[in-house]
């Protein structure tokens, strides 16, 4: 992961008392979706130690019932322990529950301990502006921002003392590895006369190329979407054998072929 310095704080952060906030959804989607990535915390943990003085542990939130979020337990507690889970009553508030709770604990914690001096958060949610600009404002503190790339609410931006922005250098594209990956698994299921399917694509190609290391799951998936996108490969639906409809993979293999991808 790489990190890019958007706003810099004039002053010296490293040896204020610090606490951070991990928006854990904002993380995980945003590296996911714009970069396959995902998140590996001690990298940031290193890069924040750099800004900042722990002086607690760190929180991280989310709907850890949703099972790619659940997944990523073994990997968050590699840092923390303080792990809140946001699970939301309401299927259609999931996203906005995370951020509710964020907050309230942000708030909770400004009033009860004042000799917290750096507020680092985590995401690039609008949701935190306001809590941002109540921790400068009104509390005199410093708030750092840590974010995906592509992510940063410019409300949000507006309020933070500094932003650091995270980013892949390699990320997989049409032309990656990763890609070429994916249409050998689909140049096998042509030749058997298989159906190709979006999940067993990327399921197999997993097994087959990473020995199903989940931390390599995005990457395929952002690969075939990738490929998707820049018109290799079609999804058509249709009726399976059982009734079902189900949505196919259809390769263009002429121009796969042309750009010489495999």
């Amino acid at each position: 992961m790489e990190y890019q310095q958007l706003l810099q704080y004039t002053d010296s952060t490293a040896n204020l008392k610090t606490m951070v906030f991990i928006d854990y959804e904002s993380l995980y989607w945003g590296l996911f979706n714009r970069f396959g990535e995902l998140p590996h915390l001690p990298s940031l943990l290193a890069h924040i130690k750099q800004r900042a003085t722990l002086c607690d542990r760190i929180k991280i939130f989310g709907d850890f019932s949703d099972p790619d979020m659940k997944r990523e337990m073994a990997e968050i507690r590699t840092i923390s322990s303080d792990i809140v889970n946001c699970e939301a009553p309401f299927q259609d508030r999931k996203k906005d529950f995370t951020d509710i709770i964020m907050l309230d604990h942000l708030y909770q914690t400004a009033l009860r301990k004042l000799e917290i001096e750096q507020y680092i958060l985590v995401t690039g949610d609008g949701h935190f502006q306001s809590a941002a600009a109540f921790l400068r404002n009104y509390q005199d503190k410093v708030v750092g921002i840590y974010c995906v790339k592509g992510t940063l609410s410019p409300q949000l931006a507006g309020t933070a003392s500094w932003v650091v922005q995270m980013y892949s250098a390699c990320c997989a594209d049409s032309h990656s590895e990763y890609a070429k990956d994916i249409l050998r698994t689909l140049r096998y299921a042509s030749q058997n006369n298989k159906k190709a399917l979006f999940k067993k694509t990327v399921q197999i190609t997993l097994n087959n190329c990473n020995g199903g290391n989940l931390r390599y799951c995005a990457k395929y998936n952002y690969a075939l979407n990738c490929l998707i996108h820049d018109g290799f490969i079609v999804q058509e639906s249709e009726t399976s054998l059982k009734g079902n409809d189900i949505t196919t993979l259809k390769v263009n293999w002429d121009r796969v072929l042309e750009e010489k991808l495999i």
